[in-house]
């Protein structure tokens, strides 16, 4: 890997004073309904797909260093740290700007407030910003171990999160693109736009079927080798949808069995919730239940096919609605967190054995929640505040401050990173329209990351360009003739 401007001291201190940070404003890690049930999995060592398998492997033989989900914020941490210096490092001309800008964006309060959860949406961010670091550097090294090595993260990244999937698909097929581009002739001929147009069309084609791959390939780790039992969690986002649809079509679309249990048009008005099924699922009795077998699952998927496919305004209206609710939750200061205190996560005994302080378990997460948010979050304001105004001077300094690294200011990997990044981050808002069964902040933080890595791409870009020396010459012109 190419060797930075940059000693050893200088990052590990960077590194050091990140973690510190965020260790000590989350120490030893924030749990919701979600992080307590692969703990406990991590624990029992029996396994469900409902979360993601592997994760809770992870969490298992994390476990015999430490009990409990502190060293799972740490490893997340690191990934999302060292990932996101990897990212930066590939356009600016100086270490010391990377460092200013890559912390810039880590102190992001819904980035850094979301960081302290452990769960699989975070480690799927860390992953993410780990497998993206490395493939801006293999674009710019043309290495066969990086290109492994970016390759690896994002099986691991899907593994965790599937929704992250359409980043590893367009990763993959800017990667493809670029090794075709090497060898398309550099002229304009009707023939040659042919050529490019096939590549195009090759390398789209070439990462689905990887992709498609991938996503068998996990399929197979997790029932196969990790023998995950299959609780189908995409019926949750069915079952929102058929009740959405219900509702507007004035009909009980439900199949048979989840009628014969007592879910009655009337309760699915009075329990439906734009913003979430849980209303549905623990709302109270009669509960709409989840299928239990693959009969019942294919009965489901069929009655969901039959409503959009008969109803596909009203289905449209409900997807539409729980976007709108997906994009109002990014409304709070630093980050709308959902934490679920069902009870029904309470059932964490041996909290010595996992690491766990009994206040912060089960029934009681909320009262942990609030001391966190009070305590944390709102009386280190001022860091966020003072890290904000120190970072923008290091970034409005770079043009100056750093020295030249390559002739041109604009680097073809750069465009390449950015223009996957872009289409990653608009497909897997697609992917969240269609298929999430709630409006979870959390779910658009890799958005939120994509895009605060953009801005930062486009105004390095204007900052490296002649544009500042032209504005500046601009306004020197217009000193001069005001003189005269």
């Amino acid at each position: 890997m190419r060797k930075l401007e940059l000693e050893n001291g200088p990052l590990a201190l960077y590194l050091g004073l990140v973690m510190a940070v965020a260790i000590m404003a989350f120490s030893p890690g924030l749990l919701n309904a979600d992080s307590i049930d692969m703990l406990n999995q991590s624990v029992t060592g029996r396994y469900h797909d409902w979360h993601s398998p592997l994760m809770t492997l992870a969490w298992s033989l994390l476990g015999h260093v430490k009990p409990g989900p502190a060293p799972m914020l740490v490893m997340e941490l690191l990934l999302f740290v060292v990932g996101t210096y990897l990212i930066l490092a590939r356009v600016f001309r100086s270490a010391w700007i990377a460092i200013g800008a890559a912390t810039l964006i880590i102190l992001l309060p819904p980035i850094f407030g979301s960081l302290g959860v452990v769960n699989k949406d975070m480690l799927g961010l860390s992953l993410f910003a780990t497998m993206i670091g490395l493939f801006g550097a293999d674009l710019a090294h043309r290495k066969a171990r990086l290109a492994v090595a970016w390759v690896a993260f994002g099986v691991l990244m899907c593994a965790v999160r599937t929704d992250y999937l359409p980043f590893f698909f367009w990763a993959c097929a800017a990667r493809i693109w670029v090794s075709l581009s090497w060898r398309l002739p550099k002229r304009s001929t009707p023939a040659d736009a042919l050529m490019i147009v096939g590549a195009v069309a090759v390398s789209i084609v070439a990462a689905l079927i990887f992709a498609l791959a991938t996503a068998i390939s996990i399929g197979v780790v997790n029932y196969g080798a990790l023998g995950a039992d299959r609780r189908y969690p995409i019926q949750a986002t069915l079952l929102h949808d058929i009740a959405g649809v219900s509702v507007a079509h004035n009909d009980n679309l439900y199949p048979s069995w989840i009628k014969n249990r007592g879910v009655t048009l009337e309760a699915i008005r009075k329990r439906y919730a734009t913003h979430a099924g849980d209303p549905l699922f623990w709302g109270g009795e009669p509960r709409v239940p989840f299928a239990s077998s693959p009969a019942e699952f294919m009965e489901l998927r069929g009655a969901w096919l039959m409503a959009v496919g008969s109803n596909p305004k009203a289905y449209l209206r409900h997807r539409l609605a729980v976007i709108a609710c997906l994009v109002k939750s990014c409304t709070s200061a630093y980050g709308h967190f959902q934490y679920a205190t069902d009870p029904r996560y309470g059932n964490l005994v041996d909290y010595d054995r996992m690491g766990l302080n009994e206040p912060i378990a089960g029934a009681n997460m909320r009262a942990g929640y609030l001391k966190w948010a009070a305590g944390t979050v709102l009386a280190r304001a001022p860091l966020y505040i003072v890290s904000l105004f120190l970072c923008m001077s290091l970034l409005l300094a770079a043009p100056w401050a750093s020295r030249p690294r390559v002739p041109s200011p604009v680097h073809d990997h750069v465009r390449t990173v950015s223009g996957a990044l872009g289409l990653g981050a608009a497909s897997h808002l697609l992917v969240l329209g269609l298929l999430t069964p709630a409006a979870n902040f959390r779910y658009l933080t890799p958005t939120i990351f994509v895009a605060a890595i953009l801005l930062l791409y486009a105004l390095f870009t204007v900052c490296e360009s002649r544009w500042p020396i032209r504005i500046a010459s601009a306004i020197s012109r217009l000193n001069h003739r005001a003189r005269n």
